[in-house]
């Protein structure tokens, strides 16, 4: 059987997650909608004149961007964030919003160089969703395969789809900690950190993206952990059938490297917007005692121009939209913020799927608590959410409809 399309992965945990990422309805408002803000202005000491900003300072005060805010000044609207930007980031840089268009590779030789000598039995293109979205598949004759589209390429061998090695990190994608717990910083037994490190700088290079991915993120994906995971979740192929139980053979390394814009990684979330949707953007590798199982790289970009510019736009403006945007609305449960973070999205618009932006934001979700006893709900693990997307280069509301992983 040809496979082709990526795989769909039925499990508990992953629908359940899934349902909650979802942006949820506005309760006991006039205007019902799913994130916050009405279109700021642009935010202090942007420019439209792009260039114009080199040489000057960040004319906000240093007070606007501290480390935490805190605010309760609003009935049932707790704001208690904690601020996420990078270490030691340079408030005098002047950030940019830039045109961008899906990166395009020369298939035959990235084929080439992944396979080794091993012959392509079958080729195959088509379209996805219209004549500017097409995808070329390569299958080879130890059944892997490659599957490019507009700005994705990935490779998968048999064995990476029988044991479903993507699940285990994109059920936790979002969540670091757990990623720690299960498949932290160990090394596994007879397969070397180093050389599967060394193999996927090779992609890299391969690829033509070292400009820009950052420091990699490796996790351990043990027997032990993966049979926890599955027995705990009741994983499920997409044929309705237990996930194969794995033994040392399967083991491997996971390398994510995420994508990097003027210091800031990318947000690893898609959605919906207005007029369009922003994709997540990585790069990932799966290394085991065979070597290579997997590399998939995600909505990769060649950048164009700038479009616009501007200092950092503070959170504390971006906390002050909220409030303002809630000041009229009578809220029947506790609406929890809890994490503001510095961030970067790749755009793109219904009526154009080619020409993308990438685009540094804020990015918030606010839990509801349905129950003020009930701690899970505040803690974020039940409840509806509500999004908020705020242009960190002019202050302007993204209007987001849905998010999801």
């Amino acid at each position: 059987m040809k496979r082709f399309m990526k795989r769909i992965i039925c499990a508990v945990l992953v629908l359940a997650l899934a349902a909650s990422a979802l942006t949820g309805c506005f309760p006991s408002a006039e205007n019902n909608t799913d994130s916050a803000g009405k279109g700021n202005s642009a935010g202090t000491g942007n420019s439209t004149n792009i260039g114009s900003l080199q040489g000057q300072t960040n004319p906000n005060d240093v007070s606007k961007y501290p480390l935490s805010i805190e605010d309760r000044d609003i009935p049932n609207l707790i704001i208690k964030v904690n601020v996420h930007m990078p270490d030691h980031y340079d408030l005098n840089r002047v950030l940019t919003t830039v045109s961008a268009e899906p990166k395009s590779w020369d298939r035959s030789q990235i084929v080439s160089a992944v396979a080794n000598g091993r012959a392509v039995t079958e080729e195959s293109s088509g379209e996805n969703s219209g004549p500017d979205d097409k995808f070329y598949s390569y299958e080879l004759n130890d059944n892997s395969y490659f599957r490019f589209s507009n700005g994705c390429a990935g490779y998968y061998t048999e064995a990476a789809d029988e044991y479903e090695y993507d699940f285990y990190f994109d059920t936790f994608e979002n969540n670091k900690d757990s990623l720690q717990k299960f498949f932290g910083n160990t090394d596994i037994d007879g397969i070397s950190r180093g050389d599967a490190i060394d193999k996927a700088n090779e992609l890299i290079a391969l690829l033509g993206i070292g400009d820009i991915v950052g420091a990699p993120q490796v996790y351990a994906l043990s027997a032990e952990n993966a049979n926890y995971i599955r027995q705990e979740f009741q994983m499920e192929d997409k044929y309705g059938d237990a996930v194969p139980e794995w033994g040392a053979e399967q083991e491997a390394y996971y390398i994510v490297y995420p994508m990097q814009h003027q210091t800031l990684s990318a947000m690893g979330l898609t959605g919906s917007l207005e007029t369009g949707g922003f994709y997540s953007t990585a790069f990932r590798v799966i290394y085991g005692r065979s070597g290579l199982l997997e590399f998939e790289a995600d909505n990769i970009y060649d950048l164009k121009e700038t479009v616009q510019e501007g200092f950092l736009y503070p959170p504390t403006d971006v906390v002050a939209g909220i409030k303002e945007y809630f000041s009229d609305v009578i809220l029947d449960s506790v609406l929890w913020f809890s994490n503001l973070s510095l961030t970067y999205v790749v755009t793109y618009e219904n009526d154009s799927l080619t020409k993308w932006k990438v685009e540094p934001v804020w990015f918030t979700q606010g839990k509801f608590q349905e129950d003020p006893t009930d701690e899970k709900a505040k803690k974020g693990t039940s409840g509806r959410m509500f999004t908020v997307m705020v242009s960190a280069v002019t202050g302007e509301t993204i209007p987001v409809t849905s998010v999801a992983r």
